[in-house]
């Protein structure tokens, strides 16, 4: 019984923290250092500091901040 209360909690987590993805934001200055170190890493394109940009706000989402916070 106890695996399946958490089991829920955990998919009810996500549920929530899909909705609240759409309010996060964030600043200029953390894209910026993300853009940097893809560019510095060698990384071509885009698709490193948008990936890590989503990660970052689904991070955040799941932590129940409209920030992602700078750590």
């Amino acid at each position: 019984m106890h695996k399946h209360v958490n089991r829920c909690h955990f998919i009810l987590q996500i549920i929530f923290a899909r909705e609240f993805l759409k309010e996060v934001r964030m600043k200029a200055d953390q894209v910026k250092y993300l853009v940097t170190n893809a560019r510095n890493g060698m990384c071509q394109g885009h698709r490193a500091e948008l990936f890590a940009v989503k990660a970052a706000k689904a991070c955040a989402a799941l932590a129940v901040s409209l920030t992602v916070c700078s750590s």
